[in-house]
């Protein structure tokens, strides 16, 4: 079976009863996957006024593990957070990984949900495009 792309991931992420919730707007998600192949997540929803709401991770974290391995560089270094960004508005999901000093940004204990949630949220779509 192939490794799994942003496709999957999107997939896994939507089965959560994501694609039946009309409140929300963008949806965000970090995750980590440790050495021993345990994962940690942390994922909000964003309604259009802005307010956050905790939601569900992937619901398969083998996908995590499967996604972690690879996306592994030359010298077999991995990303240590992966997110996950979706734009209901705009129709467009967005993945991208972090690694090195820059995880330090990326606090995925729950003692700082404030700044996943800041760090996770879209920029507001502007409603006047001219």
């Amino acid at each position: 079976m192939p490794a799994p792309g942003l496709r999957e991931l999107v997939d896994d992420v939507l089965a959560n009863g994501l694609l039946d919730d009309p409140s929300w707007s963008s949806y965000g998600l970090a995750a980590g996957v440790h050495d021993d192949q345990s994962t940690v997540q942390a994922a909000y929803t964003y309604a259009p006024d802005g307010t956050a709401t905790p939601a569900a991770g992937a619901q398969r974290s083998f996908t995590l593990v499967e996604l972690r391995e690879a996306t592994r560089d030359e010298e077999g270094r991995a990303w240590d957070v992966m997110v996950l960004q979706l734009d209901r508005v705009r129709g467009e999901a967005t993945l991208r990984f972090v690694a090195g000093a820059e995880t330090a940004e990326w606090p995925l204990a729950p003692t700082d949900d404030a700044t996943l949630i800041e760090l996770l949220r879209l920029p507001p779509v502007d409603a006047d495009p001219a």
